[in-house]
């Protein structure tokens, strides 16, 4: 999904400009990170150090609920790691799938923390399951 359509859909959601600029830096960290990952050498390596080392430390929203979002992180971290080990191994599967979907939790719960609609955040995963497994 890109960028500029995941800020629309906060828009949509009702989510707090704190919020929605901590979700898209994050958003771009995780991009550039799977990039890395995959090997792809035209990852914004930039983009990511600014939000990771200026902006996203500095947020007021991640300041404010950082006790219930970093757990979270951590999560998706061994989420995506397990998600690269089953598809390195070639045993990707539903299981996988949804691993790589950790993200749209975060956003759940930056809409929960939020006073929203929470369930709305976890349909904004636009990948299906077919195009997962296309990949490989």
């Amino acid at each position: 999904m890109d960028a500029d359509i995941l800020k629309s859909h906060f828009d949509d959601l009702g989510l707090p400009p704190e919020a929605q600029e901590y979700l898209l830096d994050l958003w771009h960290v995780i991009q550039m990170l799977d990039d890395v990952q995959d090997g792809d050498a035209s990852a914004n390596a930039g983009l990511a150090a600014w939000a990771i080392f200026a902006r996203m430390p500095m947020n007021q929203f991640y300041r404010n609920c950082m006790a219930t979002l970093q757990p979270l992180l951590v999560m998706q971290l061994i989420k995506w790691e397990a998600a690269n080990n089953a598809e390195a191994s070639g045993l990707a599967d539903e299981r996988s799938y949804m691993w790589r979907a950790g993200y749209y939790e975060i956003v759940a719960m930056a809409c929960h923390l939020c006073g929203l609609d929470a369930k709305a955040a976890l349909s904004l995963y636009g990948e299906t399951y077919a195009q997962y497994r296309e990949e490989f």
